[in-house]
């Protein structure tokens, strides 16, 4: 992406919301770069079905035509991304006109809602670190980073620090929240959101949400006797 801007003849490093990065706090929402996983059916398996990329809605404009024409069209648009062990994978271009024969993993309102209840489907990684894990000192920071997404404050908060709390999303081990090698991983969980109204999605949350860790999926049937 970032060399597909800079063939195209644009600043990248002025564009600072195409990174997933703020250079600093008065710098507009970053890009989100999102991955999507088959969760939330009693069948899925957790693995990857798409990529999606949320761009914030007050991004500049001449910002957002660059990026959709380096995704879109630029050397025949975003075709493949590098995996983590370094292998290639392809992707294919969904089209709105095609909308009806996507998976619902990719749907936009998979992701959308409204919903009052959303639960994580990756692990999101804590904005501000408690000492230890307390349930009560976790949540509240769940809560600090709703709030620094732009969300209302939750009604409810549940946290797990380690497993799922939806069908076939992944446990919270495996994921590379290291700041350095041989420093201690970031504090990480999955969460439940209960919010006093409905809320409209993507709703993606913590420090690592503009690479995709924290990304939820709404729940509008979720009734808490159901655990």
């Amino acid at each position: 992406m970032r060399h597909g801007l800079e063939a195209m003849g644009h600043d990248v490093e002025a564009m600072t919301t195409v990174h997933g990065h703020k250079n600093s706090p008065d710098d507009p929402r970053p890009v989100a770069y999102l991955a999507l996983p088959f969760t939330g059916h009693r069948h899925a398996d957790g693995m990857l079905r798409g990529l999606g990329i949320a761009l914030p809605r007050e991004m500049p404009r001449q910002d957002r035509k660059a990026l959709l024409a380096a995704l879109l069209r630029h050397d025949g648009g975003l075709r493949w991304i590098r995996q983590a062990d370094g292998e290639p994978l392809d992707l294919v271009r969904v089209s709105p006109a095609d909308q009806d024969s996507w998976s619902q993993t990719v749907q936009p309102g998979t992701w959308q809602g409204p919903s009052t209840v959303w639960t994580t489907v990756l692990p999101m990684v804590l904005d501000r670190f408690p000492k230890k894990y307390d349930e009560a000192a976790w949540a509240h920071s769940v809560a600090a980073s709703c709030a620094a997404a732009g969300l209302p404050e939750p009604a409810q908060v549940r946290v797990s620090p380690r497993g799922a709390l939806t069908p076939g999303a992944p446990g919270v081990d495996g994921f590379p929240v290291r700041r350095k090698v041989g420093e201690r991983p970031l504090p990480s969980c999955h969460v439940r959101l209960t919010f006093p109204a409905p809320v409209t999605g993507p709703v993606v949350l913590g420090s690592k949400k503009n690479f995709g860790l924290g990304l939820c999926r709404p729940e509008p049937d979720f009734q808490e006797d159901d655990q």
